[in-house]
């Protein structure tokens, strides 16, 4: 079976060692699936780090995705939070195989994304309509991870990094993780997260309308989910970028009624977090998510009074 570079570049650069023996059992890990669903397993969409792909599902008679992720506590997470989250404007599971790390999902039809809308507000418009049927008050018992286990883990790059990573310098990094600190010690409206929430991973259905797909999960302020939103589908000039990012914060605190300054915070240290996520070996990163970042930056010390 072929195996996109691109799959097995970002599994084996996210995973190591785990990520590598997964890639070679998944070959058997399709046909189980095709054999435990009755299913047929179409090409493959775009990968990053899941196995995705259309499906006929022969006993159902219908079409639908299948999902394989390796069987870790992210996938275990992914799984609770889409559950939580199918009341919501969320693509359905249909059914799943914990040990294969396997998902069988709703396929959406068409299936247009947000990030094919060219109007930039009626984008941000129609995110604010699916956020707002998408998120719960967290329920009393679950297990999705808290926003700080980002904070736990930008600690953890700053330990590791004394120099700086990438085009991040070693103040940016520390000054990313005291805001991480702060913030998380002064939430105080928890929601369950997409965990992913951008223009492509939102849907058009013919059943469902605008909706949500791959979900990560989390729990936290909905100021922090919007910052992938944000940080997404950015023009190149710096000017037209900083514009888009402040336009596209005023538009979700309106018609969300939040808080810019968290919304402003939770922008800063994920967009440093998210830069860190794209830094190669050979010094390749995001540029767009960088850049991001310092619009962020400049913007957090605005509201800050001048300080990180």
């Amino acid at each position: 079976m072929y195996i996109p570079e691109k799959l097995r570049y970002n599994v084996q650069h996210y995973f190591g060692e785990e990520g590598e023996n997964w890639l070679s059992r998944l070959p058997q890990i399709i046909k189980q699936c095709e054999e435990h669903w009755n299913i047929v397993v179409g090409d493959p969409y775009s990968l990053s780090v899941n196995y995705v792909a259309p499906v006929v599902w022969k006993e159902q008679n219908r079409e639908a995705v299948l999902k394989l992720s390796i069987p870790n506590e992210q996938y275990l997470q992914e799984l609770e939070a889409i559950t939580l989250l199918q009341e919501g404007s969320m693509a359905s599971l249909l059914d799943y195989h914990r040990e294969l790390g396997a998902m069988l999902l709703e396929k959406i039809i068409p299936g247009e994304a947000l990030a094919t809308i060219e109007d930039d507000e009626k984008g941000c418009f129609i995110a604010s309509e699916v956020g707002k049927q998408l998120w719960i008050p967290v329920p009393v018992s679950m297990h999705v991870n808290p926003t700080n286990t980002r904070e736990d883990e930008l600690r953890d790059i700053v330990h590791k990094h004394p120099n700086g990573i990438g085009p991040i310098d070693y103040q940016t990094l520390e000054g990313a993780k005291e805001t991480f600190t702060l913030l998380c010690k002064t939430s105080a409206d928890l929601w369950v997260l997409h965990g992913d929430f951008h223009p492509y991973n939102i849907l058009f259905s013919n059943k469902l309308g605008w909706c949500a797909i791959d979900p990560k999960g989390g729990i936290g302020e909905r100021e922090y989910d919007l910052i992938q939103y944000i940080l997404n589908k950015l023009p190149e000039d710096d000017a037209a970028l900083e514009s888009i990012i402040i336009r596209r914060m005023n538009s979700f605190t309106t018609q969300l009624s939040l808080r810019k300054d968290r919304l402003i915070g939770w922008g800063f240290c994920h967009s440093v977090l998210a830069t860190v996520w794209t830094c190669k070996e050979d010094g390749d990163y995001d540029k767009s998510f960088y850049k991001g970042m310092r619009v962020f930056q400049q913007l957090w010390r605005e509201t800050r009074g001048g300080h990180q």
